[in-house]
């Protein structure tokens, strides 16, 4: 008997490990294969799972409409579910697109709500995610300015859920709310 499930979850890593590696065609055909079997089981956890890292991978190559297209379907599923944890993760992959793109406070909002989503549902990002985290917005507060930095932390934190899924899925010129 195959494991269907395993076997898509084994191809999704085999996809993060040719994406560190920066072979970014082999990962996505892995990522592909993973995402056909994840639908005909209908395991929606796992397919956002797999398609934020799709969209992260997007993102990092410079395609941010394909990055923010993953990224939305992702959103939609993690929503459905209630999966906070996913939402928050999102949230950063979705903040790191923004400093990439040079929208420091976008980041810094988005930043502040994954936060915020965090500390309230109890879903703390692991030690060594959190440190990577934490070395990218020292980077953002610097270019910013200390003024500007804690005013847009501030706005992300004060943002509800909801709010910060539509200010994350919210084209960066579309105002919300």
């Amino acid at each position: 008997m195959q494991d269907s499930r395993g076997v898509a979850l084994s191809l999704h890593h085999l996809g993060d490990i040719a994406r560190r590696q920066n072979e970014h065609e082999q990962a996505r055909a892995l990522y592909d294969r993973g995402l056909r079997i994840l639908i005909e089981l209908g395991d929606r956890r796992a397919m956002a799972n797999l398609l934020t890292d799709m969209g992260n991978m997007e993102g990092e190559r410079g395609d941010f409409a394909a990055a923010r297209r993953l990224h939305e379907e992702s959103m939609v599923i993690f929503s459905e579910l209630g999966d906070v944890r996913g939402i928050a993760n999102l949230l950063e992959a979705i903040m790191r697109i923004a400093v990439a793109r040079g929208q420091l406070e976008r980041a810094l909002r988005l930043a502040g709500g994954a936060s915020r989503l965090r500390e309230d549902f109890q879903a703390p990002l692991p030690p060594d995610e959190a440190i990577e985290l934490k070395q990218s917005l020292v980077s953002v507060r610097r270019q910013l300015g200390a003024a500007s930095s804690d005013l847009a932390w501030q706005d992300g934190w004060a943002m509800r859920a909801e709010k910060a899924i539509q200010f994350a899925l919210a084209a960066e010129t579309d105002r919300v709310a």
